[in-house]
């Protein structure tokens, strides 16, 4: 019975030692996530504009981004999407990005996905390429 205990406490001194880690990996692994599904809907937008031979455009907030007509400003409501709790898009262009018939993007630029431990960067260049860094 002694060993039964003394086999727990370590178990549990162990457990104790390892949960701030799988915390950590937990977060990182969100971030990551949350990056690849902005880069996924800026694909998915240029994608959209080639096959509808019409421009759309990339709306950012603090709560999410999502995809929109350029022209009546009405959302993809299919298209919208929410950061999970902390992360959000830290840099963006001044500018609305709009992907055009073609393929090309204006304005080029990055988005920054951050949370308070780290970030990754989705660069867009003016002929419409994606790149996660």
């Amino acid at each position: 019975m002694t060993e039964l205990l003394l086999a727990l406490a370590l178990a549990a001194v162990l457990a104790s030692f390892a949960l701030p880690g799988v915390a950590r990996i937990e977060r990182a692994w969100t971030l990551w996530e949350s990056a690849k599904a902005v880069e996924a809907s800026l694909s998915w937008g240029r994608m959209r504009a080639i096959t509808a031979n019409t421009s759309v455009r990339f709306d950012v907030s603090a709560e999410g981004y999502g995809w929109s007509d350029p022209e009546s400003g009405a959302p993809y409501t299919a298209s919208l999407r929410d950061f999970p709790r902390g992360i959000r898009i830290t840099s963006s262009p001044s500018r609305a990005l709009r992907f055009h018939p073609r393929g090309n993007a204006a304005p080029a630029g990055s988005f920054a996905v951050a949370d308070g431990t780290g970030a990754y960067r989705i660069v867009v260049s003016p002929g419409g390429r994606i790149r996660f860094e």
